[in-house]
């Protein structure tokens, strides 16, 4: 059997690095690269450009931050599965969420990263795009000309491989040599694999059907890329199925490459499952929605109107009246409340980059505190989320921190960092009469409330907001003696 030389490039793996010069992918690859000596890496900024030098250079494999600058990590995995569907692609969020990493599992990324203050391993990482790209190198035309490559293909190459050969006399496809990797997932060792009939040795009893028409294309000596189930020693697991057809002259008719997906099909129907369970508590809160502005809101408008009239018509006593209106606007107020809690706790699907310090002076020009000031301290700093879910964030703390002050509140807005100095979040600070640290955990519970006119629903809805989002919020003592909301964990966008 034949084979060409080795490709000068076998050694070498290029990573193309499309991030900020200090985001998540920069900082991942620099470990992978310290990690390994054969990994070479190539920075862009721009993911446009990026897409350019995919197609233009030899790239190997796509380490890419989810927040870019003109696209996001997914849009850009879009398209570069539309040009190189097989090219390496690892997406890095700094924090990411369940909604991103379900979107980039269907989108068939190859690994999805998300880096926390932890760290990620970079050794097991750069094993595993090591196999992702000597697997997409596999090509036919390396196994052809004069000599036996068997013992090199066995040693190097690191997905569960075997040769193959039709014996006409047994009428099946038998093994002929296994490689290390084969022994290994399989768990079959090499004295009952070579030799033995394929299907025999690896296609369960109920998938023969299939394994007949996979043998007909691989016979006829035709290229095929399936995903199939396949028994190994330890039980079902499932393959992406290659085969690689050799020449007439060759001693065996080519090789046959399982790739081990098991994981990965897991992982896209845990993504699936997450993404149905999503939709469907989101339509729960559609109907509870249409429930409170419909149903509960009409008949509140209905009485409003009757006690107005009745006021009205009235010209002496109205106290009762008086009370009755009071009582229908602190309802409306609780089903303003509820309405907003329903919506702010839905997951987020879509969001944006949001310059805080726009939106943070948006949301304290609709406060009623005249003689309250606000300090804000955030001036360059992007997150990705959802605008109108984080401008409700910020409205119920600012309310929050007037009604619980003396009516000459501060309140402070500025930037959370971790221990390099690198943005992870916000905090918004009030010099308040504080919450005891008794109390600090019941704060986000519906109904809690230390105000005789509140609904106690506004912590609620600051805390339905950051779950949504996958962030974190904490409650601590300001510097002035008041409270302080921290909220971390955030998609931090690089300038």
């Amino acid at each position: 059997m034949a084979h060409g030389a080795v490709d000068e490039r076998d050694d070498a793996i290029s990573l193309l690095c499309v991030s900020g010069w200090s985001g998540a992918a920069a900082e991942l690859t620099g470990r992978l690269v310290a990690a390994r000596d054969r990994f070479e890496r190539t920075f862009e900024r721009d993911p446009y450009v990026a897409l350019e030098t995919v197609g233009d250079a030899e790239i190997d494999c796509v380490v890419a931050s989810y927040t870019l600058s003109d696209l996001d990590g997914l849009s850009l995995l879009a398209s570069v599965r539309a040009e190189h569907p097989d090219l390496p692609f690892v997406l890095v969020a700094a924090d990411g969420s369940e909604a991103v990493a379900a979107r980039a599992v269907s989108m068939d990324v190859t690994e999805y990263v998300r880096v926390d203050r932890t760290g990620t391993d970079a050794t097991d990482l750069a094993d595993r795009i090591a196999t992702a790209v000597s697997e997409r190198r596999t090509d036919p035309g390396q196994f052809s000309g004069p000599g036996n490559p068997l013992t090199a293909v066995f040693e190097e190459f690191p997905e569960p491989t075997f040769a193959y050969e039709f014996d006409e006399t047994r009428g099946a496809a038998v093994i002929r040599a296994a490689n290390d990797a084969f022994v290994e997932v399989f768990g079959y060792d090499r004295e009952r694999a070579v030799d033995s009939e394929v299907d025999e040795l690896i296609v369960p009893p109920d998938r023969q059907t299939e394994a007949d028409a996979v043998d007909e294309q691989v016979r006829a000596g035709e290229r095929v890329d399936a995903t199939l189930e396949r028994q190994a020693a330890s039980g079902l697991r499932v393959f992406r199925f290659r085969n690689i057809p050799l020449a007439e002259a060759d001693p065996v008719d080519g090789f046959a490459v399982y790739a081990d997906v098991t994981e990965r099909q897991r992982r896209q129907r845990e993504a699936a499952e997450r993404r149905h369970q999503l939709e469907r508590q989101n339509d729960q809160l559609e109907q509870l929605i249409s429930v409170i502005s419909h149903d509960l809101r009409s008949p509140l408008n209905v009485a409003a109107g009757r006690v107005d009239m009745a006021r009205r018509e009235r010209s002496g006593e109205t106290e009762s009246l008086d009370t009755a209106a009071e009582a229908i606007e602190r309802m409306d107020t609780i089903v303003e409340d509820a309405l907003s809690l329903a919506r702010t706790g839905r997951t987020v699907t879509e969001t944006e980059s949001v310059t805080l310090a726009s939106l943070v002076d948006a949301c304290w020009g609709v406060i009623d505190g005249p003689d309250a000031t606000l300090e804000s301290a955030v001036d360059g700093l992007r997150v990705e989320c959802d605008r109108g879910r984080l401008r409700h964030l910020f409205e119920n703390l600012f309310r929050n921190a007037v009604e619980h002050g003396d009516g000459e509140t501060t309140v402070h807005v500025g930037t959370v960092t971790d221990a390099e100095g690198e943005p992870v979040g916000f905090f918004v600070a009030d010099d308040g009469p504080g919450i005891p640290p008794e109390d600090r955990e019941a704060v986000f519970e519906p109904s809690y409330t230390t105000s005789e006119s509140g609904t106690g629903l506004g912590l609620s809805i600051v805390a339905g907001v950051v779950d949504a989002h996958d962030w974190s919020i904490s409650v601590a003592e300001s510097a002035a003696g008041g409270a302080r909301f921290e909220v971390t964990d955030l998609d931090v966008v690089d300038d």
